[in-house]
């Protein structure tokens, strides 16, 4: 992406900033001089995130066996990939100004595919599994944009696609003059992800960029665009689960060899995790 692009992407739609306890974390987590005490003093000053951080510590998903009950001591059982995730996540759920149906539909599809993208990463070894997580999270932030900037036109441009009477993209550049991708890519570059990051969202859903300049980026894209079919076929964030997909035939699937036994294994599993993480990414 062009800095011209971010340019007219962040004149138009005034890109979110990332929140700013959240921005001095992940500074804080760059800094050789950081501490776990340190860390959960500038955490609590944020009473939403350290609730998230204690409920997570204590969580199945981490695997903890022992109650965590301070916050320097779920610093340490998350470790500084996972506290990242973490902060990340709760910037990404406090992002909208109203918590209607449609912006509840579109974290549960960000918490799927955030999901999603780590089991794939995981089972085939195609990423880094917190890079996919961040990376499933944040693919459709540019949704959440649209939503923001205009509700009732991005009520009636989904109405139309869930009825199958338009195409999502399409519609997109028309109504919003950018794709999703687009403007999801602008919004991560404003927050200072690495490059890798940006190029896997920009092209997560059509794979249409070449895998030899930016190799660790496209089997990231792969692998998020796989967690996003096996969301879709599940129906987790959409309108209804999409039972002709064929996830075998997938650009990611394709790409990262993954035949359909072992996708429909994945659907499985992804079904199980996202049931038993519920209580950790909804209220």
């Amino acid at each position: 992406m062009t800095d011209k692009l971010c340019e007219i992407v962040e004149a138009m739609y005034n890109l979110p900033p990332m929140p700013a306890v959240a921005a001095r974390v992940l500074e804080m987590l760059q800094s050789p001089d950081s501490s776990a005490e340190s860390l959960a003093g500038l955490i609590a000053c944020d009473p939403i995130l350290a609730g998230r951080l204690l409920s997570m510590a204590n969580s199945a998903f981490y695997g903890v066996r022992n109650e965590v009950s301070t916050l320097s001591r779920a610093v340490v059982i998350l470790g500084e990939e996972a506290l990242r995730s973490l902060v990340l996540t709760v910037s990404l759920k406090s992002l909208g100004s109203d918590p209607s149906p449609i912006h509840k539909r579109l974290w549960e599809d960000a918490v799927g595919c955030a999901l999603g993208g780590q089991l794939v990463a995981r089972t085939f070894s195609s990423s880094n599994a917190e890079e996919a997580f961040l990376a499933g999270l944040f693919r459709h932030i540019g949704k959440l944009v649209m939503n923001d900037f205009d509700p009732s036109k991005y009520e009636r441009l989904l109405a139309l696609v869930d009825a199958g009477e338009a195409d999502a993209e399409s519609l997109e550049k028309e109504w919003f003059h950018f794709p999703h991708a687009m403007i999801s890519a602008a919004v991560l570059e404003k927050w200072q992800f690495n490059p890798t990051y940006i190029q896997a969202i920009l092209h997560h859903d059509h794979l249409d960029f070449s895998p030899g300049v930016y190799p660790a980026a496209y089997r990231l894209a792969a692998t998020v665009n796989v967690a996003d079919s096996l969301c879709r076929a599940l129906g987790i964030g959409q309108v209804q689960a999409d039972t002709e997909l064929r996830l075998s035939q997938v650009p990611g699937a394709l790409s990262l060899g993954i035949p359909y036994g072992q996708m429909k294994k994945m659907l499985s599993e992804l079904e199980v995790i996202f049931r038993e993480n519920t209580s950790v990414f909804f209220d």
